[in-house]
């Protein structure tokens, strides 16, 4: 027969799991009930609470409170901080990447050479594995595909993110600094991004570069240096009481590293990146990074071509309708990014009738 203080604990208890009744049956709620009185002094009204809400519905089906209770706490994320600046390395190793010929020298020669200075042993080479992500060995090689400009304004996204100091980072997030709307965020968005990130993810590379390079840069690290060009993990939080499912990024995104040695990140203030003249679309992504990725090369006296084929081939615009699409979208870019200051101006190059190229200032 229970003793009086026994009842008092199960009663106190049970009043403590009431926030489960909507998701526990009351055997459950029984049972539940009996083991929270032995652990009643260990946690708190809030933490049982806590942890009801973070479970899954497979959870609650087959795990008791106490069991809830053992399990590892997931990070909670007290805020998120909000980019101003948008960052975007434009070193040779992250040019690299988007050259379809350096692309082959790697695929057949696993190294291909980046600088080469006056002297013979001012060189430097990138070697680059890809790991793969089924459970086999780290290391087995397989083809390299080259990073589209989709990918680079992924990356660029995440760098952004990283440098306003977030470690935990969601799809959407992503989405918002590369200008696109995160209500109601089309799935295919989603989905791409997560292709891109997969992709990126499993890029191993190898600075190797001279003692020469390493002391001009006073940086050491520059003489041997691998790792994954994106390295995180995919990870759950609990940001504003919700579980977020996500990237934890484990360090700094390894191009953005190397860019920021050689003095070669472009940071332009996010808001006049946006996106208001034409819906974000990833063709339309594809065409305002296209523009970005030309912005270092402008200068006083250097003006920078956008050829329009390129334009063609990088959003995949093979109809005559298509293509009258990406040119209309492409002079509305410009037109805002030289109304936000990004630019100083832009004007259509011909032949014939036909536009070729944009020039822009």
């Amino acid at each position: 027969m229970l003793s009086e203080e026994k009842k008092t604990k199960i009663k106190d208890a049970r009043e403590r799991l009431t926030a489960a009744e909507r998701y526990r049956t009351e055997t459950a709620l029984i049972e539940a009930a009996k083991t929270a009185a032995a652990i009643m002094e260990k946690y708190t009204d809030e933490e049982i609470a806590a942890a009801i809400k973070s479970a899954t519905p497979e959870e609650l089906d087959t795990l008791t409170i106490a069991e809830l209770l053992a399990k590892p706490k997931l990070y909670e994320l007290k805020k998120k901080n909000k980019p101003k600046s948008r960052i975007s390395p434009h070193d040779k190793i992250s040019s690299s990447f988007r050259d379809p010929q350096k692309i082959e020298a790697l695929n057949n020669e696993k190294a291909v050479r980046l600088w080469t200075g006056k002297k013979k042993d001012t060189k430097m080479y990138v070697t680059v594995y890809i790991p793969q992500l089924t459970g086999l060995e780290e290391n087995t090689l397989r083809r390299l595909e080259r990073l589209t400009p989709f990918d680079k304004a992924v990356y660029d996204a995440i760098c952004t993110l990283y440098k306003a100091g977030n470690t935990y980072i969601t799809d959407r997030d992503v989405l918002a600094v590369m200008g696109a709307s995160t209500k109601g965020a089309a799935e295919k968005q989603i989905e791409a991004i997560r292709e891109s990130v997969e992709k990126m993810q499993s890029i191993r590379i190898t600075i190797k570069s001279s003692e020469e390079e390493a002391r001009r840069y006073n940086a050491a690290a520059l003489l041997d240096r691998t790792g994954v060009i994106l390295p995180l993990i995919v990870d759950t939080w609990i940001y504003k009481r919700q579980k977020v499912k996500g990237y934890k990024l484990l360090d700094e995104p390894l191009l953005l590293w190397y860019a920021e040695i050689k003095r070669q990140v472009l940071t332009k203030p996010i808001e006049e990146l946006k996106l208001e003249s034409v819906s974000a679309t990833k063709k339309n992504i594809i065409i305002k990074q296209l523009i970005i990725d030309l912005l270092p090369m402008i200068s006083e006296k250097n003006t920078v071509r956008l050829s329009l084929e390129k334009v063609y081939s990088e959003t995949g615009s093979e109809s005559d309708k298509a293509k009258e699409k990406s040119r209309e979208s492409t002079k509305k870019i410009l037109g805002e990014l030289q109304e936000n200051g990004i630019i100083a101006g832009y004007k259509e190059e011909k032949n014939g009738s036909a536009i070729k190229n944009y020039v822009i200032w």
